[in-house]
């Protein structure tokens, strides 16, 4: 018969427990440090990979973040495009060249941009929490 063991789920139960305590400026300090470093990293990706005739640049610059949003499944920060240019809305146009269309290959920026950054953002955020658990035990 096959047996199933754990160790450390308990310390792991409390640790979830523990975070979920985190005051919610301390996630939102965590959110902005993560943002700080991956929206420039879309901008320029963006700038690299979206050129052609027609690229002018706005769709890059268009990226903004929202502020940190309390919801009912936690806190929330968002990139997002932001007006329009050449009839099109910046999102739209964004979406087109990172996912393609026909006769259009597709140029993922912003994925790239994501996977390139991910780990640097993780220890921006590890680094908020850290300074915070350093004052506070």
């Amino acid at each position: 018969m096959a047996r199933f063991t754990t160790q450390g789920i308990d310390r792991l139960e409390k640790t979830f427990a523990d975070l979920s305590l985190l005051p919610d400026d301390i996630i939102e300090r965590m959110l902005l440090a993560q943002a700080d470093r991956i929206e420039p990293a879309q901008k320029r990706k963006m700038r690299v990979r979206w050129t052609g005739r027609y690229a002018t640049g706005k769709t890059a610059d268009s990226l903004t973040r929202t502020s940190p949003k309390r919801r009912k499944s936690g806190i929330s920060l968002y990139l997002t495009f932001r007006g329009s240019h050449h009839g099109m809305r910046n999102g739209e146009i964004a979406f087109i060249n990172e996912y393609g269309k026909t006769n259009q290959p597709a140029r993922p920026a912003i994925r790239e941009a994501n996977e390139e950054n991910a780990d640097q953002a993780v220890e921006d955020a590890a680094d908020v929490l850290d300074r915070w658990i350093q004052k506070h035990v």
